[in-house]
């Protein structure tokens, strides 16, 4: 195995899930990808949204992609940015605005 840290891409996750639905075992799926078995179980853990979903994969990436964006708290959480908004447009300051949130 290498020591450089290299993301999963989308082919190494069909195979993963498809590996895992077929029973085979999270340590030998890692061997069979090359990877840490710590990585597969943490895949695994992470980007599954339960049995119900039928794109595991694809669905897998984009979660795994929306971790990865970087943005706002405000622009990630539309109450908030509401919230603010609303606060902003009555004229109060965003330190007024600050003030008055329960962390």
């Amino acid at each position: 195995m290498e020591n450089l840290y290299s993301p999963i891409e989308l082919n190494e996750r069909c195979e993963i899930y498809r590996l895992h639905a077929d029973g085979i075992s999270r340590r030998r799926v890692a061997a069979y990808l090359d990877r840490s078995p710590s990585t597969i179980s943490r895949e695994l853990k992470r980007n599954t949204l339960g049995e119900k979903s039928d794109d595991k994969p694809a669905t897998a990436d984009r979660m795994a992609r929306a971790r990865k964006r970087r943005c706002s708290k405000i622009e990630r959480l539309s109450q908030l940015k509401t919230y603010t908004l609303d606060r902003l447009a009555m004229e109060l300051t965003l330190e007024q605005i600050s003030g008055r949130l329960t962390p």
